[in-house]
């Protein structure tokens, strides 16, 4: 169901999340830890223009939770925010969640699209 891409940069992350209009976009932050400073303001950046523009799940996920990525990921309205998953069996129970997830948005368009249709 899903194809991964993996990008480099955010400049990168924007083209292709505009080009391919992915339904799922998983961001794995590097780390909070001074050295990465400036990959992070961009990375951020960038996945605020993503959420602008796309009406797709975001998942956040990172291996070093020391800063304020849960509340900047939930602001942005993250599906998911993941500390420390690295497990495969966890990503995999994550994409099996957001399919359904994304299944039910689908069922709720509809209903909502029939009953309009039903109004007129």
């Amino acid at each position: 169901m899903w194809n991964s891409i993996v990008v480099e940069s955010s400049r990168e992350l924007l083209r292709m999340a505009f080009l391919h209009r992915s339904s799922l976009v998983w961001i794995d932050m590097p780390p909070t830890d001074g050295e990465h400073d400036d990959e992070v303001a961009d990375l951020q950046s960038a996945v605020a223009a993503i959420r602008r523009g796309c009406k797709g799940l975001l998942v956040v996920s990172t291996n070093n939770p020391i800063g304020n990525e849960e509340c900047w990921a939930r602001s942005l309205g993250a599906w998911a925010y993941l500390p420390d998953v690295t497990a495969r069996n966890q990503i995999s129970a994550v994409l099996d969640e957001a399919i359904l997830a994304l299944q039910r948005s689908q069922q709720r368009r509809q209903s909502t699209s029939e009953a309009a249709g039903e109004a007129v």
